[in-house]
């Protein structure tokens, strides 16, 4: 990675801008005042309370959960509803609206943060039969505090095609596109669905503190769906065993193993205009 990365993050697995060390605009300065003063709050909490938060709930999978192989389906629109619930996400979380919306083709293009070009990303759209996509973020109710002491924020991807063979294609694409990432390395993680795969990126710290960033990758198809599940937490809390999890939740709901409804995290009333900052 070069020290001035390009504006798009999802591919090169930057820090969100809002959280990466060193941001300088007001309202982050002002957001930092709050954390620090919610992080001594943190601190008294104990440990206890941070365990809850990263080991999950009672709905929470086991890491090495999940089925492997089986079913290769057509699955339905739209794809929020393979988005896991909040009551599915780690305990004390919340989702963060801005950052959690639908995907049309030209979204896809433009605001997954897959494609360099505009043009590129339409193309493979086409190409693949994109149908549908959704991503959701969360983030702990403590926000960057929790994070430093051993949460995460987390981000879900979820695209529908119209065939199999397209998630294939586009999941042959993302797993040459993140092995060419400088500085990404691919890392072993139990196997899911009918196709998998996984990353780990280091990079910075997280906020104002000395505690190493480092970004978790789970990327996996079943049938026609492609889903993306990304975590950033601090080193050594982390492993791609929490992104694997709500990986295996997804997979869940498109066997129809939870109940898949509609709406899952509510979408933003309006589309972020220059790309997500949150991957």
């Amino acid at each position: 990675m070069t020290t001035s990365p390009p504006k798009r993050p999802a591919p090169e697995f930057r820090p969100p801008r809002k959280r990466q060390q060193g941001r300088s605009s007001g309202f982050a300065d002002a957001r930092m005042v709050a954390i620090v003063a919610a992080l001594g709050l943190v601190l008294l909490a104990g440990a206890g309370l941070v365990a809850l938060l990263v080991l999950g709930g009672d709905d929470t999978p086991a890491a090495d959960s999940g089925t492997r192989g089986g079913p290769s389906p057509r699955l339905e629109a739209p794809a929020a509803r393979y988005i896991p619930a909040l009551e599915e996400a780690p305990p004390g979380y919340q989702v963060v609206p801005p950052e959690t919306y639908g995907m049309n083709a030209f979204q896809f293009a433009t605001q997954s943060g897959l494609f360099a070009q505009i043009a590129t990303g339409e193309q493979k759209a086409e190409e693949w039969r994109y149908l549908d996509g959704y991503r959701a973020s969360y983030e702990p109710i403590g926000k960057g505090a929790e994070v430093v002491q051993g949460a995460y924020w987390l981000t879900i991807d979820a695209y529908l095609f119209e065939h199999p063979e397209g998630a294939e294609a586009a999941f042959g694409f993302l797993k040459d596109f993140y092995n060419e990432v400088k500085g990404s390395k691919q890392v072993q993680a139990p196997a899911l669905a009918n196709q998998s795969a996984a990353w780990q990126y280091e990079q910075g710290t997280i906020l104002q503190s000395d505690v190493p960033a480092v970004y978790h990758r789970f990327v996996f198809r079943r049938g026609n769906l492609l889903t993306i599940v990304q975590t950033l937490g601090g080193t050594p809390s982390m492993t791609i065993d929490q992104a694997r999890q709500m990986a295996v939740v997804v997979d869940e709901r498109a066997l129809g193993e939870r109940d898949a409804v509609t709406p899952t995290p509510n979408a933003s009333p309006a589309l972020p205009t220059g790309g997500s900052d949150t991957r």
